[in-house]
């Protein structure tokens, strides 16, 4: 199963600490949408793992990722090249 950590290294960010960027960084979007999407993640474990802030708050930016940068997000493409495992 995929995980925070190993999108985190793939997006070249293993050594980033989350509680150091901005809750709404394109590199925890793109890991956030992706976790949502194929692992069914929650969003108060989104918050948890990748420090993004209030619960609440990760779908309605989620969302507007997905919506308005996610399909030209090069972070995203990244990601899209990794295989899940069930």
């Amino acid at each position: 199963m995929a995980t925070a950590e190993d999108d985190m290294g793939a997006l070249g960010m293993a050594d980033i600490d989350p509680t150091s960027t901005i809750k709404s960084a394109p590199w925890k979007l793109a890991i956030a949408s992706r976790l949502k999407r194929e692992c069914s993640v929650t969003n108060a474990w989104l918050t948890a793992s990748l420090a993004m802030g209030v619960a609440k708050a990760v779908s309605a930016q989620v969302g507007r990722y997905r919506r308005d940068n996610e399909a030209s997000c090069k972070l995203a493409a990244k990601l899209r090249k990794l295989n899940i495992e069930p």
